[in-house]
């Protein structure tokens, strides 16, 4: 069955300040979610891998730069947690599967660009009570209201860029 996953212990983001400060965020701690508002982990005893999704405070994003991350995942034989037992004659044999095999520390290296320096778009658009884009667009009368949707592109979306808010808005 070879090395498996046990468990990840723990794991923190940090990253340097101008003035020499580190900004830090633990996202695993004693094989657990730090903050499971920021953080979810999926790791199954005996598995092949695991893994974990969080979000960064925006701290983390003051300018483009690198963020630090280590940790520390703990490795075992086999794919199970069983014990299993074979008695010859006044001799025990133990044969343990999942059996710890050793801690192995982590680290991670990555890039941050700040998003409002990636120049990622927003649109607006006539809509429907449902928020569907409604491909004709209709003339108004005096008097009626306009119902316009706002959301981010699809290219933005893609890399989770979400509206936060709506500073103005102008007709022309």
């Amino acid at each position: 069955d070879g090395i498996r996953m046990r468990q990840v212990d723990s794991f923190t983001f940090h990253r340097e300040k101008d003035d020499g400060t580190k900004i830090t965020q633990r996202a695993l701690i004693d094989g657990a979610s730090a903050n499971p508002d920021l953080t979810s982990l999926v790791c199954d005893r005996g598995s092949e891998i695991c893994w974990f999704e969080t979000l960064l405070k925006g701290d983390f994003y003051f300018k483009p730069g690198r963020i630090l991350g280590y940790g520390e995942a703990w490795l075992q034989f086999g794919s199970k947690s069983t014990v299993r037992r074979l008695e010859i004659g006044i001799r025990e044999l133990v044969e343990v599967d999942g059996g710890l095999a050793n801690a192995a520390s982590i680290e991670l290296e990555f890039f941050v660009v700040p998003a409002d320096m990636q120049g990622y778009l927003a649109e607006a658009y006539h809509c429907d009570q449902y928020n569907r884009r409604l491909e004709d667009q209709p003339a108004l009368f005096v008097g009626q209201s306009a119902r316009i949707c706002i959301a981010p592109t699809q290219e933005a979306m893609d890399v989770g860029i979400r509206i936060n808010a709506i500073d103005s808005f102008n007709f022309t």
